[in-house]
């Protein structure tokens, strides 16, 4: 009687079947290779997103203390939502009053007026809204941010845009307006509207911003 010797080499493995290798991933024999990198890929997202979570937190209490706003923050969300149908309207009148196709009366005058008072709170508003660096970190210095709009930024357009010329040679403000609309009031009214040309800019500088809030970007269409 021949005795048959196992030295593990040839025939099937036990339990198993020929070309079964016991330390292959099976069903039942944890995740496969490609489960264990989307595994991984996923821990590595969710700390990241952990991380950039912690660090607008951080930011929010720095800009608090710092009376700074935050450019993605809820605050200038809803800014740029009041601002935004106001900027639209100025692109489509202020051109009309330049070509004299359309006559700005008391009413017009004291909306205008109004107007301005908001483009005023918008330079506000920019003097005090932090930015993103080309190193993609918050930019959270008063006066850097300040130094940035007055010199690299659009403060002196806004500006120009905003301030009311007519007043300021005439000494006729939106309330005063007599409403007479003759050829010589209409043509120093146009010359004057030309100085808020300007405004058109700020819908370049409003489509920039809205990119940050796809919610918003309902202006664009």
């Amino acid at each position: 009687m021949a005795l048959r010797i196992d030295d593990g080499e040839g025939g099937p493995p036990p339990n198993g079947k020929p070309g079964d290798d016991p330390t292959s991933s099976t069903k039942g024999g944890g995740p496969p290779r490609a489960g264990r990198r989307e595994s991984l890929t996923s821990s590595v997202l969710d700390r990241l997103e952990h991380e950039a979570s912690q660090q607008r937190k951080l930011d929010g209490r720095k800009a608090r203390a710092a009376w700074l706003i935050l450019p993605y923050s809820r605050f200038l969300k809803i800014w740029l939502a009041i601002i935004g149908p106001l900027i639209v309207y100025n692109v489509i009148w202020v051109p009309l009053e330049v070509s004299q196709m359309a006559s700005a009366g008391t009413v017009h005058g004291q909306i205008d007026f109004i107007l301005d008072f908001f483009f005023y709170i918008d330079m506000v508003i920019i003097f005090r809204t932090a930015f993103v660096d080309r190193d993609n970190e918050i930019v959270l210095d008063g006066k850097v941010i300040a130094k940035r709009y007055v010199f690299k930024g659009s403060f002196v357009i806004d500006l120009i845009a905003t301030l009311q010329w007519e007043t300021i040679f005439t000494g006729q403000t939106a309330f005063s307006n007599t409403g007479s609309n003759d050829d010589g009031q209409a043509s120093a009214t146009a010359a004057f509207s030309v100085l808020r040309l300007p405004r058109m800019l700020r819908l370049l500088r409003l489509f920039k911003k809205l990119d940050m809030f796809p919610s918003l970007k309902v202006f664009k269409v």
